[in-house]
């Protein structure tokens, strides 16, 4: 196994939070529609709920 140099580190490391930053994003979105859906799911079952009083 060969000795990275500093530049190569850097390079190393800034790709990956490049790909880090893309997952967060997608996790990020993936989590706001859960709550969106969520949040439609309870709404639709308080109507239902209250219609059936």
């Amino acid at each position: 196994m060969s000795k990275k140099n500093y530049p190569e580190i850097r390079q190393e490391n800034k790709s990956f939070n490049e790909k880090l930053d893309e997952l967060n994003k997608l996790v990020g979105g993936a989590t706001k529609d859960k709550a969106i859906i969520l949040s439609n799911l309870r709404r639709a079952v308080l109507l239902v709920t209250e219609s059936l009083k």
